[in-house]
């Protein structure tokens, strides 16, 4: 029943969209531009006829549901896309030609996560040391410039001797 549900929803927001986006005259045709007329129809099946006009591949999680009723007249499909996304209270992040949809809750714990991960990496790095000989340029000078872009466990000491930097600091933790 749900899935009949889905479909005809789909086939509701096509057939809305199709004829839409019928030109009353050739101005009115640019591409990206969508004009849709749809009443009740889940909020999934509009992505997807946004995602279908900007030539884009869209994917959402579990809590993108609900219907959504609009009336947008030549509307590029960015602006419809946040338009939906505000009304019904869902945010968005693009890589490429992918946007993924989702509750701003469920990127709030993604960031977060990637935070705790980051630090935990940064806490656990082996760390490497590298000796930089240092020719024309006063090594004590490149010292400060290093420490300012060293990680909180990183160091750099210089031998003044062989005008070399000894830099000790953790890799891979991007």
């Amino acid at each position: 029943m749900q899935l009949r549900r889905a479909l005809t929803g789909l086939a509701l927001a096509l057939l809305g969209a199709a004829a839409a986006t019928a030109p009353s005259t050739a101005a009115a045709r640019q591409p990206g531009v969508v004009d849709v007329d749809l009443a009740g129809v889940d909020v999934r099946d509009v992505l997807r006829l946004i995602a279908d006009v900007g030539h884009v591949n869209v994917v959402y999680g579990d809590e993108v549901v609900g219907p959504i009723t609009l009336r947008l007249r030549r509307v590029s499909w960015q602006k419809a896309l946040d338009v939906v996304l505000g009304t019904k209270g869902l945010a968005a992040e693009r890589d490429g030609n992918v946007i993924r949809v989702a509750s701003p809750a469920t990127f709030a714990k993604e960031r977060a996560a990637r935070i705790e991960a980051h630090a935990a990496c940064v806490e656990s790095a082996p760390l490497v040391t590298r000796l930089i000989s240092v020719s024309y340029a006063d090594p004590a000078e490149l010292a400060r410039e290093i420490q300012s872009r060293l990680s909180r466990r990183g160091t750099v000491t210089v031998d003044q001797r062989t005008s070399t930097l000894i830099v000790t600091d953790i890799v891979g933790c991007d």
